[in-house]
This record gives C-alpha cells, sequence and structure tokens, in this order.
C-alpha cells in the first residue's frame, strides 16, 4: 500500500487506473481512502482534464487527473 500523500497540488495520469472509477482511480493513486477521494472530488479539489467530475465517472487512458490535498 501507498503512503498517503500530505497536503499539496498533485497531476497523475489515468493510464496506470484506466476504466476504474475516479474514486478509487484517486484514492489508488494517492494512497487516500476511497472516502477521502471521494470527498475531494465532490469538493471540486479533483479535476480530470481541467473538469470537475462526479466520483462514479470512468477514467480514461490519456486523461490527466490534477488534485489538491488541502491542509487539514
Amino acid at each position: 500500500m501507498t503512503e498517503p500523500l500530505g497536503p499539496g497540488t498533485y497531476g497523475f495520469s489515468t493510464d496506470d487506473v484506466s476504466g476504474e472509477r475516479l474514486d478509487l482511480g484517486v484514492a489508488r493513486l494517492t494512497g487516500l481512502s476511497r472516502t477521502q477521494a471521494a470527498t475531494l472530488i465532490a469538493t471540486g479539489k479533483v479535476t480530470v482534464d481541467g473538469r470537475s467530475e462526479r466520483a462514479s465517472f470512468r477514467c480514461m487512458a490519456g486523461e490527466s487527473i490534477d488534485l489538491t490535498i488541502p491542509v487539514p
């Protein structure tokens, strides 16, 4: 398991999580729980190619995920 990322701004390629739900993909890429990932998505801290998407959005290869993890 990956150590969860700390506060900051990050960018990822969706190539490793292609076909997965956005919340699950963000959780896998960051080491956060799926609930934490869904909260970031719902509060607009996660974008896919510059667009806000729902947690249930299916990632496609070649897209880019940008996220900001706020300071607690």
